[in-house]
């Protein structure tokens, strides 16, 4: 954390405490994602599950800069931090709310392209062997400036499995999160293309209903 200034905290989501930060030496904003996990066994093994995704480089996953560790000895706390692409624009989940409240339907162009390229991300991720474990709106991210409609979407808080199996991660699950998660995860435990497939379509469903649910 040496390395960065805090500019806003932005709270703590299902998945981690999100906060906006800059590197000391450069004016370039990111996004830190600060996740508690169950403890440092579990910590080590995610931060070696999680640096091959910051080799991951496509237009369509949201880019991973740096993965630090840190311990909070007061609390006994242990964290994975991840540090990405920061996007004003917020996240699909956020806009999708918005529309929600004025019941106002998605764009149908806006759907088939977004669709695309949601699924051009997840077959790139594929393609690399890696699942991304937890795909739902608000893990998926609005890049572009002023309006939601001129924006393109981009993929990102892919999980390792050391992280999905987590306890501490799953108590903090909401209700909500489980309409994304495919039944066999919630009987097996097991992840697959497929499951990540269910989290797709649930997202496809989400989209094209905001305006009747």
């Amino acid at each position: 954390m040496d390395k960065y200034t805090i500019d806003e905290n932005l709270g703590l989501d299902a998945l981690a405490e999100r906060i906006i930060v800059h590197r000391k030496d450069s004016d370039e904003s990111y996004t830190l994602s600060k996740m508690e996990l169950m403890d440092m066994t579990t910590t080590a093994v995610a931060y070696q599950e999680y640096l091959p995704l910051m080799k991951l480089s496509y237009e369509r996953v949201a880019s991973y800069i740096d993965i630090f560790t840190s311990v909070e000895h007061k609390i006994s706390a242990t964290y994975i931090n991840l540090v990405s692409e920061y996007f004003p624009m917020g996240n699909l989940d956020k806009y999708l709310r918005k529309l929600r409240q004025t019941k106002t339907p998605l764009d149908n162009q806006l759907i088939d392209v977004w669709f695309a390229q949601i699924l051009d991300g997840l077959m790139y991720l594929w393609s690399q062997n890696i699942l991304h474990r937890n795909l739902k709106p608000d893990c998926i991210y609005l890049r572009g400036e002023n309006n939601e409609q001129n924006c393109s979407v981009i993929i990102g808080d892919m999980i390792p499995p050391s992280v999905a199996y987590d306890v501490r991660m799953r108590t903090r699950l909401p209700r909500r999160a489980l309409s994304y998660t495919a039944p066999e995860i919630l009987e097996s435990g097991e992840y697959s293309i497929q499951s990540d497939i269910y989290s797709f379509g649930s997202t496809l469903l989400d989209m094209t209903t905001c305006d009747i649910l």
